[in-house]
């Protein structure tokens, strides 16, 4: 594509910039620090947090009464990636203002650190094109070249938007121009973090979004030049066992079956946006949807079929977290195992209830995307259990299946002790049609709420909501190896 020739060049005049990291706070700022000696060099407060009540942080009772609560002022995440445009190579750095009031994404020149430029500032009051689609955005942006050669920012519009629908967002990436493709007139809805995929990886053209919304629609989006009427396709509708539609608040994963080649979503369902949401127990799900297969009706079953169309997993065995244990002890979870055959056959995918085996329904829900870590998906949720939005009490679980069965991981992927091992230790009694087997660690539980974890290597670093940190071993992936390929040595 233009520019793909001058890269390399660009890429290795990266090495010689001041290093930089960039941080997006809630006092409604994007800073930017040396990332050598830690002194702020630069920021930013987007102009739609100064007119939506940024003043209010200087009052004495802010966060403390009903008539001053707590906002989120710019708690949005931030996107860095290197981009072509006006002829040559740049960095560019994209936030939102997230959860908070202004309904703001904005965008920088990052390209020399010491000399940062603005480039632009959208928001849902300022009266340019489409803004009132523009909503409360969560998730991680998305940097993209669709298939049009166009250099493009892609975005859930969120919630609480004008318009009140749900829309995919593409902000040229050089104006901040907004192109919004639509889904349908539902309202009180809005669309969350998009999965882009690349239809030919070799190219870097984005061809299609994925994502969900508050009404459990996944749609599809043609991002290819053919799609004139910029709107959605609906695939899928996730519902509880009672019929209840289940929100899709967190952003989607895509992946690719290295088998079959079919292109596949994940995502769990809940909701985590407003007070009522903390006493809410109905059923949320974890599922792996077939979104692009050779076989056209693996797809088409999804929104005819609905859940009938998926395979049932379940968690099988659980042991709860110990906090007042010495040690403390993590809990642990299993899912269903692989049986044989795998159950897959004809289906359009997989769905797992998140009910405690022990416990029933306790509110446990997925409001962050999943991620891959080696061969395994790895989801993390959450089990509020706090009436107080600004009291982060509660547990959770952070997860690990295969990824295209939805089954337990086949071997040790958690040293849920701690000693070091991948051994027996680490695996959970389960009862399987009437017998007790021992199965890996599918899951480990903690005692407070768990953020999306980081791996540093085999590492898993864990953040939690009240501002604690831990650490976990993981065996990095499971499975046996695998020949990929061979030379022959001839002696001549």
């Amino acid at each position: 594509f233009t520019g793909s020739s001058t890269y390399a060049t660009f890429a290795a005049n990266e090495l010689s910039r001041s290093p930089a990291v960039f941080v997006a706070a809630n006092d409604g700022m994007l800073h930017a620090f040396d990332a050598g000696t830690g002194t702020e060099t630069f920021a930013y407060i987007p102009g739609a947090v100064i007119t939506n009540g940024l003043a209010t942080l200087s009052n004495p009772n802010y966060g403390a009464v009903a008539s001053v609560p707590h906002q989120f002022f710019n708690d949005g995440e931030l996107t860095i990636a290197d981009v072509y445009y006006s002829s040559n190579w740049h960095t560019v750095l994209v936030g939102t203002t997230g959860r908070g009031p202004a309904k703001a994404i904005y965008a920088f020149d990052v390209t020399d650190p010491t000399n940062i430029q603005f480039l632009w500032e959208r928001s849902s009051g300022d009266g340019l094109t489409n803004s009132g689609y523009i909503g409360q955005m969560t998730g991680k942006p998305v940097i993209a070249q669709t298939a049009d050669g166009t250099w493009s920012v892609l975005m859930g519009n969120g919630y609480n938007s004008t318009n009140g629908t749900a829309a995919l967002l593409q902000f040229d990436i050089q104006t901040g121009a907004l192109t919004a493709y639509a889904t349908d007139a539902s309202t009180s809805n809005g669309l969350s973090a998009p999965a882009v995929w690349l239809a030919d990886p070799t190219n870097g053209l984005s061809t299609t979004a994925y994502a969900g919304d508050l009404l459990g629609r996944v749609w599809s989006f043609d991002l290819t030049a053919t799609n004139t009427g910029y709107t959605g396709t609906k695939l899928f509708t996730a519902t509880n066992s009672s019929g209840i539609a289940q929100p899709i608040t967190s952003g989607l994963l895509a992946g690719k079956d290295p088998v079959t080649g079919n292109v596949w979503v994940f995502f769990g369902t809940g909701e985590y946006l407003n007070s009522g949401d903390l006493t809410n127990l109905q059923t949320q799900s974890w599922y792996g949807l077939i979104v692009q297969s050779a076989t056209t009706s693996l797809v088409s079953n999804l929104l005819s079929q609905g859940r009938s169309a998926l395979v049932q997993r379940n968690i099988v065995a659980e042991v709860a977290p110990n906090p007042s244990a010495t040690p403390p002890t993590l809990g642990a979870r299993a899912f269903t195992p692989l049986p044989t055959p795998n159950g897959m056959a004809g289906k359009s995918g997989w769905y797992i209830d998140l009910t405690s085996p022990i416990n029933g329904a306790e509110g446990e829900r997925m409001v962050t995307p999943n991620q891959f870590q080696g061969s395994l998906l790895v989801g993390t949720s959450r089990i509020p259990q706090a009436t107080d939005v600004c009291n982060p009490s509660g547990r959770g679980w952070i997860m690990a299946l295969d990824p295209f069965t939805g089954t337990n991981p086949p071997a040790v992927f958690f040293d849920i002790n701690g000693d070091g091992k991948f051994d027996t230790s680490d695996m959970i009694a389960a009862t399987i049609n009437g017998a007790t087997v021992y199965l890996p660690a599918g899951g480990v539980g903690f005692s407070s709420l768990p953020n999306n974890p980081i791996f540093v290597g085999n590492t898993m670093l864990v953040s939690f909501d009240n501002g604690k940190t831990s650490s976990l071993n993981t065996a990095g992936s499971v499975g046996s190896l695998k020949r990929v390929s061979w030379r022959e040595i001839v002696n001549q």
